[in-house]
Order: C-alpha cells, then structure tokens, then sequence
C-alpha cells in the first residue's frame, strides 16, 4: 500500500509540472510576420534593421559591391572582420578568364557592431544591390526556454522523491525517469544555444564582383601597332604550345600502345607473308608463286587428275 500511494504521488507530480509547462506555453505571444525587404540600387545607404528590443531575430544582409580589385578588397575585408570581433565562415574566388575575378563570402558580425562594420564596409567599392530579411524566433526561442525551466523544475523534484525512495525499485524508477530529464535538457539547451547563436550576430552574404578590365587603346603610329600585334601573336603561340604539350602528356599512353601494336603487326607479317597470290584477269587459270627472293612467277594450275 506504501508503494502505491508513492507511485502516485510521482505520477501526481509529473502531471502537475507537464500542466503548468502548458499554461505557460499557452501565455506566449503570436510571432509578428517575417520581414524581407529589398533596398533599390539608387539608396544603397539605408540598410538599418528596424528591430524590437523584446523580440528575438535572425537578421541576413546580402551585399553585391563593384571593386577594383577581389585581392585587395578581400584583404581589407577580413582584417575590417577581426577588429569587429566578427567570424568568417566561408570564402570563394572566381577566376573568369582573364579579365575578373568573383569573391563570395559568408561572414557573420556581432549585433552591437553590425552599424560600425557595415560603414566601414561601404567605402570598399559600389553597392550594385542589398538585400536585408529578418526572421522572427521571439515564440520558438521563449516556448524553449519555458519548456527548459519545467524540466528544471522537474529534475528538483525528482531528487526530492529520489532521497524519500526507500525500495529499489523505486529508486531504479526515479534514476530512469532523472536520466530522462537530463537528456532532454541537454537537447533544449543545444536549440537555445544555437538560436542565441543566429540572434546575437548578423549574417552577411557578400558578393565582390571586379570591374571589366577593358583591352588598352592602342597609341602610336603603324609600327607601334605591328609591336602590338606580334606581342599579342607570340602570347597566343606560347598558350597554343602550351596546350599542345599538355595534350600531347594525355595522349602519351595511346600512342605508346598504338607504336607497340604496329610494332607486332609488322613483325607478323614478315613472319608471315602471303605465298600464293591470284594473278588477276587470268582467264587461263594461272597462278602467281613468290620465290625465294620475293619475287614473283607465274605457273599454270596443275591438270585436272592431278587436282582430283
């Protein structure tokens, strides 16, 4: 009867925290609707994120800038990214030819510099376009923490009944149902943590595209072009060759294996060669035989008597 009335009282309990976890949710506000706004290429000064201080978002800013050089403004761009405590999580260069290069990165800046770091970012080059969205988690990121603190409260008293447990039976229960909390909370507070994460920094996306690099005039008279033309001739020899030697180093192996198999082929047929040869448009029936020195005879078909 003792154990009964103590199994109950550990259902009553769990009953009652699972209760007051969903009133609790049930208090929670509606999210406010998504904001994804898009800033023209003629205002490309205006990228403040208008923000509730009681709200959690996940703020993105999409940057496309024209820049003089990929290298050097990728150069700056990282060094302006450590004095503002920020994280680089992954960078890109394109080579396009020979006349630009691309760079894509994805770089990540604490809320409270985001306003500093995007003003020292503008000078860098043009902004061709911007793109800037909010994503609010205020409900998913409170729900998480309501449901932490009912596990919280829950693991309390669970060791509370562990201590009163006096079977062990009901200690290797309580121990299950403990482990139990314990891993849940683990995992709430892996989603907290990973929320915190997106909301505490500002994500850029950030595309550097090079001006078109655009071929020199050419000045001067007759000669000065004709030095230009040869110039230009020997860069595309030397490109051609090289394209050649480095095809020729692919194809090396089947011609290595065509030269061995002509090789074979023509030691065969002097192993081999042909004895008797049809002498053509002999009506007579005359044959053609190679002697000894190659050269070929003519000889009449054997008689018929012969041949049966």
């Amino acid at each position: 009867m003792k154990k009964l009335k103590f199994g109950v009282l550990i259902l009553a309990m769990l009953l009652l925290a699972a209760c007051q976890g969903a009133q609790q949710t049930d208090g929670v506000k509606s999210p406010a609707p998504q904001e994804n706004t898009k800033i023209s290429e003629e205002t490309p000064e205006n990228t403040e994120i208008q923000r509730d201080p009681d709200r959690k978002t996940i703020d993105t800013i999409q940057l496309s800038m024209t820049v003089e050089s990929v290298e050097d403004t990728e150069e700056k761009l990282l060094k302006l990214t450590e004095e503002h405590n920020g994280i680089l999580e992954s960078s890109q260069k394109l080579q396009q030819g020979n006349s630009y290069e691309n760079g894509n990165y994805r770089i990540k800046i604490p809320r409270d510099q985001n306003d500093s770091f995007y003003n020292a970012l503008k000078p860098f080059g043009k902004i061709t376009s911007e793109t800037k969205g909010s994503d609010d988690v205020t409900v998913p990121h409170q729900n998480t923490e309501i449901r932490m603190n009912s596990l919280k409260a829950q693991h309390e008293r669970l060791l509370e009944l562990l201590d009163q447990a006096e079977s062990m039976e009901d200690i290797i229960a309580l121990e299950s149902k403990i482990s139990e909390n314990i891993t849940q909370q683990e995992e709430l507070q892996a989603r907290l943590d990973d929320l915190n994460s997106q909301i505490d920094y500002v994500s850029y996306t950030l595309n550097l595209r090079e001006h078109i690099r655009e071929a020199p005039e050419v000045e001067g008279g007759f000669f000065s072009k004709v030095i230009l033309a040869l110039q230009s001739t020997g860069v595309w020899f030397i490109n051609v060759l090289q394209f050649l030697v480095i095809a020729l180093i692919y194809l090396l192996p089947y011609i290595l294996v065509g030269l061995v198999i002509a090789y074979l082929y023509r030691r065969y047929r002097k192993k081999h060669p042909k004895t008797y040869t049809e002498h053509k448009g002999n009506t007579f029936g005359k044959w053609m035989k190679k002697d000894s020195l190659g050269t070929e005879k003519e000889k009449q078909d054997p008689p018929e008597d012969k041949k049966l």
